[in-house]
């Protein structure tokens, strides 16, 4: 009877209430007005690039009348976020909001996602005339949706990917699943081949390798940010975020010497970076963090993913 209910009155109910959420908020509003007989008095938010202009602006128009002053920003207070990014990452500003606005002392990973999303694709699709193709098919979604709306971003975020997987299909030599020579000789040019591309099927132990390159740089770059975003919140969750950056990179070259023999020299400076790292995050984060460090290391190995996927793709 409860999911009977739930079902029939969910919908109206979540609308509802998300109204009602939007009303609050306005509601805040009134309480930064207030005014007596001969004074108002109006408190709010405003960039900080644009304070003098709109002082400039409001003496321009009340002369003497009025008395602007900029309040610095108290302890517990949580400005509005805006975010500004150039116009080709707009898509991806899109995808941020959509998913949680950053906080207005957090770093906005718009510009971030722009990079690693159409690294990866490119990574994973990697076919230089298919890209041409899903190019295409993305920009037909880009006219027939509705602007600003998520079909609409997805379709850039789409047709921007597309473009380094045009050009990483170069590298791979990979044309509709052909290599441009074979892809040539079925047009009657038997025996030209331009250049010596980097073909998956034979390199695949080389991929494997640059995609957990890639891996660690993105979790990396990840912890890095964690580590920026908690440094005004909380320190040792800052600090701990950056051990755990310490536990990564040290790891890699002790499994670089330990079980391939490369690194050998960067062995014993590797391990005591390791042993600080796991100390500083057993004082940020608590022994049980300890438990976690393995999972680090199947988060980096999840990464040959990018290499499975594609290189399935191409057989």
């Amino acid at each position: 009877r409860l999911a009977r209910f739930s079902e029939f009155h969910y919908p109206h109910l979540s609308a509802i209430e998300e109204a009602l959420s939007i009303e609050a908020e306005r509601a805040k509003v009134a309480t930064m007005f207030s005014q007596s007989s001969s004074l108002y008095f109006i408190e709010g938010w405003v960039e900080s690039g644009k304070f003098k202009w709109l002082e400039s602006e409001l003496h321009r128009r009340f002369g003497k009348k009025v008395m602007v002053s900029e309040a610095a920003i108290g302890q517990h207070d949580l400005p509005p976020t805006k975010l500004s990014n150039p116009k080709v990452a707009a898509p991806f500003q899109f995808l941020v909001d959509f998913l949680s606005t950053t906080n207005y002392n957090e770093v906005d990973p718009s510009i971030i996602l722009f990079i690693s999303i159409p690294l990866l694709y490119a990574l994973i699709f990697g076919d230089a005339l298919y890209a041409i193709f899903s190019f295409l098919m993305a920009f037909a979604m880009y006219k027939k949706s509705a602007p600003g709306g998520l079909l609409n971003n997805l379709a850039k975020i789409w047709m921007i990917s597309a473009i380094p997987a045009f050009f990483m299909g170069i590298v791979f030599d990979e044309y509709f699943g052909f290599t441009h020579e074979h892809l040539l000789s079925l047009f009657g040019f038997q025996g030209v081949k331009l250049y010596d591309g980097f073909h998956r099927l034979s390199s695949f132990s080389t991929l494997m390798l640059i995609t957990i390159l890639v891996g660690i740089a993105h979790l990396g770059l990840g912890f890095l940010l964690g580590a920026i975003n908690e440094w005004g919140h909380n320190r040792k969750h800052a600090i701990a975020k950056l051990c755990w950056l310490g536990i990564e990179i040290s790891g890699f070259f002790l499994v670089a010497a330990f079980m391939f023999n490369s690194f050998t020299d960067l062995f014993m400076p590797a391990a005591g970076l390791f042993a600080v790292s796991v100390v500083g995050l057993v004082i940020g984060e608590g022994p049980i963090a300890v438990v976690e460090i393995p999972s680090l290391a199947s988060n980096v190995a999840s990464y040959l993913r990018i290499a499975a996927v594609g290189t399935g793709g191409v057989i």
